[in-house]
């Protein structure tokens, strides 16, 4: 370790630079008392202590520049003085033995202080000691930084101090950032794989929804939601198959008094909610979710049946509710849709209208309720048939309140006694033809897919006995029927088992033989089989053949010659005021006269394509002759109505 000294003489300042080291340092001070020793034993005297001798070791004569401009020898004899300022007290006398004898050197000494001179004289031992210490002592000073106790280590340490405040602050900072990055790209992460929007668009989507962030917009279930939340459902389906829920589980309903179903429903297969008026049953659908039809479009559509409607209620008025939704009794503000003196009847309170048609008990009627919101406009309809219409009205008002069905809050008590069933509604304003089409199309069977699904508003599936189907239809695929038991049924149709309905068959054929068979057969759902009937064969000639049924019997027409192989469309329409109609490839071919009344069981039946499975009754022999049909058919459908001219030339030019 190396230490700089500055030296001052008592009359001369000495600046130069000494390096000593700690050995070195403690080596002189040994050699120079062993030198001072021995020349006290060889002179006798100890060297003189004087301020005005300078004698300068291993040298005979005097220097010849003034001795302030020379350094103190050091032990090699040469000059070399430290940095730190040594001032003069008294003279120290170092003896040197050298080849010449002794020579006694005498060298300032000094007190090792801040510029005050050391007022006491020092023995050659203590003035070793005291120069060992003090260059220890001052080594491990220059060893610090700084002296805790000095201006300029307060000044030091504070700026220190700040500085690693500021840096582990960033560092803090900096890490704590990284974190929030990470939760953030978590949070977003998991919204996305979610379908939970709530975090995303502004307002959040709803139900399922998924945000479009680029446009703040929600993307909607298809066909179930509808709304720039995704907070209106498209459709509500309850069909009242022994439970109170809807078709998607969104609008669940709660029982009132213990209400019933009764089979079989408007689709012969399910059964409808039956409401006994005299003990006040009905049904709740409570709010959450709240079903907003306050200023926007609606249609509410139903199958009804009564067993018996309000009369005589003196100034009260005789309601028998279907469905409701009361927010308050103020105008346009209590949707209550009913048979109000037995015409139906859509009421926003205040704002309302009724039709023109009186109902009957005990019969199906197919309602609906249509609101134009862009033309405000209220529509009702009965059997697809416009009843009546109403412009200027509205729009809904309401901003609250459960859904009830089979009362409402106008009136009461209004309970509906009977049966409703497949009670829909649509968050637009259905067209003419939509209700006309819900209202009627009984069955269609397109046969794609390999399926024997209804693509039909009432989902009566068919059940197929040792059937195929063919790519080649005449429209996309085609039912096969090959073997001596293949057919396929329609079960529960309601309508066609009902006196004096209208109805009309279509379909297309393709046979391979036109020798007898029965395309399409009529025959009870259930129970005993007292009455059956084929409606559309083939007679022995290979004429297509058509029969109905009246109360005095069987009711034929015979129509052309079929080519086997090629597609033909065949058309069977009937109504009490155009009797039976026979139509070949959308043209009129044939019809009955005089016309007359439908006459059947008053009950389901089920329609056999391809297959007689019995024939009992009035009706069972004619110009058909039965037997099992062979090859292709496509395109069935089941109308409640007579099918018009261009209805039929549309159905025959797909």
């Amino acid at each position: 370790m190396r230490t700089r000294y500055q030296v001052k003489s008592k009359n001369k300042q000495y600046q130069s630079s000494v390096r000593v080291t700690k050995l070195s340092l403690r080596q002189s001070l040994e050699k120079s008392d062993i030198v001072s020793q021995s020349a006290e034993q060889h002179s006798g005297a100890s060297c003189t202590r004087s301020f005005s001798q300078k004698i300068y070791p291993n040298t005979h004569a005097q220097p010849a520049e003034d001795a302030s401009t020379q350094s103190p020898p050091n032990k090699n004899g040469q000059n070399d003085f430290s940095s730190f300022s040594i001032k003069q007290t008294t003279p120290y006398n170092f003896a040197s033995l050298s080849s010449s004898g002794v020579s006694c050197v005498t060298y300032p000494i000094v007190g090792i202080q801040k510029n005050k001179a050391s007022s006491r004289s020092y023995t050659n031992k203590e003035n070793r000691i005291h120069s060992f210490d003090y260059h220890r002592k001052r080594k491990n000073r220059q060893k610090r930084c700084c002296c805790p106790c000095t201006p300029l280590c307060t000044l030091l340490s504070t700026m220190g101090g700040i500085l690693l405040a500021v840096l582990l602050t960033g560092i803090l900072v900096k890490i704590l950032s990284r974190e929030d990055t990470n939760i953030k790209t978590t949070t977003t992460t998991s919204i996305a794989s979610t379908t939970n929007t709530t975090a995303i668009c502004n307002p959040p989507c709803l139900n399922g929804g998924t945000c479009v962030l680029s446009t703040n917009t929600c993307l909607c279930i298809s066909d179930v939601w509808t709304g720039s939340q995704c907070q209106t459902p498209m459709r509500i389906f309850w069909s009242f198959d022994n439970n109170l829920l809807d078709l998607y589980g969104n609008f669940p309903g709660s029982g009132k008094n213990n209400p019933t179903y009764q089979s079989p429903g408007i689709t012969g297969y399910g059964s409808c909610l039956y409401l006994n008026g005299s003990l006040n049953q009905s049904v709740t659908v409570y709010e959450p979710p709240f079903l907003n039809m306050a200023y926007t479009s609606f249609s509410l559509t139903v199958w009804a049946r009564a067993n018996s409607f309000r009369t005589g209620c003196g100034i009260g008025i005789c309601d028998n509710a279907i469905f409701g939704q009361h927010d308050q009794n103020t105008a346009r503000r209590s949707l209550h849709i009913t048979v109000r003196y037995q015409t139906i009847y859509l009421g926003f309170y205040g704002d309302d209208i009724s039709g023109s048609l009186v109902l009957q008990p005990l019969v199906w009627y197919h309602m609906a309720f249509v609101y134009d919101y862009q033309n405000r406009k209220q529509l009702v309809y009965v059997n697809g048939d416009l009843d009546n219409s109403g412009s200027l009205k509205g729009p809904y008002e309401g901003i609250s309140g459960d859904l009830t069905i089979g009362t409402n809050g106008v009136g009461s008590p209004n309970f509906w006694d009977g049966c409703l069933d497949q009670i829909t509604y649509f968050s637009r304003a259905k067209s003419a033809a939509e209700v006309l089409r819900d209202a009627t199309l009984t069955v269609s069977y397109t046969f794609n897919n390999n399926t024997l699904l209804d693509d039909g508003p009432l989902g009566i599936n068919g059940t197929g006995i040792n059937v195929q189907y063919s790519p080649f239809g005449r429209v996309n695929q085609s039912l096969k029927l090959s073997s001596s038991s293949s057919f396929v049924e329609a079960r529960g149709l309601v309508y066609l088992g009902t006196n004096g309905y209208s109805y009309s068959i279509v379909i297309w054929i393709r046979p391979t033989s036109v020798a007898g068979g029965t395309i399409i057969h009529v025959s009870p759902t259930s129970g005993t089989i007292t009455w059956s009937m084929p409606m559309l064969g083939f007679t022995n000639a290979g004429n297509i053949g058509v029969q109905s049924c009246s109360s005095s019997g069987v009711v034929s027409l015979t129509g052309p010659i079929i080519s086997t192989g090629v597609w033909t469309h065949i058309a069977i329409t009937y109504s009490s005021l155009n009797g039976l109609r026979l139509w070949i490839n959308g043209t009129l071919f044939n019809t009955s006269s005089p016309s007359f009344v439908w006459s059947t069981i008053n009950a389901p039946v089920t329609i056999t394509l391809g297959a007689s499975p019995s024939n009992v009754g009035a009706c069972a022999s004619g110009v058909i002759t039965t037997g099992q049909y062979s090859d292709l058919l496509d395109e069935f459908q089941l109308y409640s109505r007579e099918l018009l001219a261009a209805e039929v030339m549309h159905l025959a030019t797909p």
